[in-house]
């Protein structure tokens, strides 16, 4: 839409966008960045004022490279949001794992007469892989993790907080972790339906 000697371009896809431009005197298109820009060019503007075909088209080829720029601009930023989320996610499943794997380590290390559980007792990844015998939600975990697993250590801050706790202790930790993994695997179920 023309206004004198200036070109007001808008869309409502990609993004809903306005643009403004004057006609320079060697008759190419100048988009104008700035509303002083803009009043400048309506104050000069000639009421006779024609654009020529191809400064028109000059025009909305920039409008369009700016628009699609923006839009480009806007996905990519929503990718390195979505990469983001997920390798947190992935970061507190892991962490997640490691602890449940650190307190079947603390607990299989007091001797339990009566209990039939076989807790691992080698801090190795296969403490953590073996959580998978729980079912849901470890299994789930461990897929998300995949081949990103962190094997256990007799110094890690938590094992050292929790080692000689009770039994009764350690398990309910284990309950309370498990519960904690039904949320996250909650939360990245819905993330994924996004």
């Amino acid at each position: 839409m023309g206004w004198g000697a200036g070109l007001r371009l808008a869309a409502e896809a990609p993004l809903p966008r306005v643009a403004y431009y004057a006609l320079e005197p060697d008759g190419q298109p100048r988009r104008l960045e700035r509303l002083a820009d803009v009043r400048a060019a309506l104050e000069a503007a000639q009421a006779d004022g024609q654009w020529p075909e191809e400064a028109v088209e000059a025009a909305q080829r920039d409008f369009r490279a700016l628009a699609e720029g923006e839009w480009r601009s806007i996905e990519q930023a929503q990718a390195r949001l979505a990469q983001a989320e997920r390798s947190t996610l992935e970061a507190q499943a892991g962490r997640l794992l490691l602890d449940a794997a650190l307190v079947e380590l603390a607990l299989g290390q007091q001797p339990d007469l009566f209990g039939q559980e076989a807790y691992p007792a080698a801090f190795d990844e296969t403490a953590v892989v073996g959580l998978k015998r729980h079912g849901y939600p470890w299994g789930t975990l461990l897929k998300l993790v995949r081949s990103r697993i962190q094997a256990p250590r007799p110094t890690d801050p938590f094992f050292v907080e929790i080692q000689g706790e009770a039994a009764e202790w350690l398990r309910r930790r284990f309950v309370a972790l498990e519960q904690r993994a039904a949320e996250l695997v909650g939360r990245i179920a819905a993330r994924s339906r996004r």
